[in-house]
């Protein structure tokens, strides 16, 4: 598909992966944002509807940074052939006005334990897996679920950060077939493995300094 011609505005940033688009700004007033994107918006249109493009209205999505919450309001939404844009998820990330992805992290949790779930018959005490080869379907399969965009939210709040742990330690006492009142580090110390904290840590940094 070629972009070369797609609107661009000084007041505005656009970013293309594929075949989705993100069009950004930034502004004191929340409104003069939301004007801009919207100004934008109607000359994509003009431009979809040029090259024959179909919008799916359902997967545009708005969202407002901000350190203030009283500032995050629009007071008339958005609008894609008259549909309202809904809060956003963008390339499977889910993100919050204030950034700190805690509707990633659930989601993320949530995803392991149904992935946990669907591998259960290999990582039951009864499998014909190896401790080892349990390993390493969690660390293959389970575990970059978990971590899923981690050089983006390794920032979060210590809370935050156990949550994550403590589904990391649940996948390892599967790995291991231990008992619930197995310690963390023993699992840790048997596996071998990181703990979570030092592991996104550590790809974050490779991420950031790989340039």
């Amino acid at each position: 598909m070629y972009t070369a011609d797609i609107p661009m505005l000084p007041t505005t940033k656009t970013a293309l992966y594929a075949d989705d688009i993100a069009l950004y700004t930034s502004s004191f007033q929340t409104q003069a944002a939301k004007f801009r994107i919207a100004h934008h918006l109607s000359l994509m249109t003009t431009y979809f509807d040029k090259w024959k493009l179909k919008v799916n209205p359902r997967k545009t999505e708005l969202i407002v940074f901000s350190r203030k919450s009283s500032n995050n309001q629009i007071l008339s939404p958005l609008m894609v052939q008259n549909t309202p844009i809904m809060p956003v998820k963008y390339l499977g990330f889910r993100l919050d006005a204030r950034l700190r992805f805690k509707s990633h992290i659930s989601n993320a949790v949530q995803k392991t334990a149904m992935a946990q779930r669907k591998l259960y018959s290999l990582l039951a005490p009864n499998s014909f897996l190896s401790p080892q080869n349990k390993l390493l379907l969690y660390t293959s399969t389970i575990r970059p679920i978990l971590t899923y965009g981690a050089p983006i939210w390794h920032s979060v709040s210590d809370f935050t950060r156990r949550r994550v742990q403590m589904t990391q330690n649940r996948c390892l006492k599967s790995v291991l077939s231990a008992d619930r009142c197995t310690r963390n580090t023993e699992l840790h110390e048997a596996t071998g493995m990181p703990y979570i904290a030092d592991y996104i840590d550590n790809i974050s940094a490779k991420f950031y300094h790989s340039g």
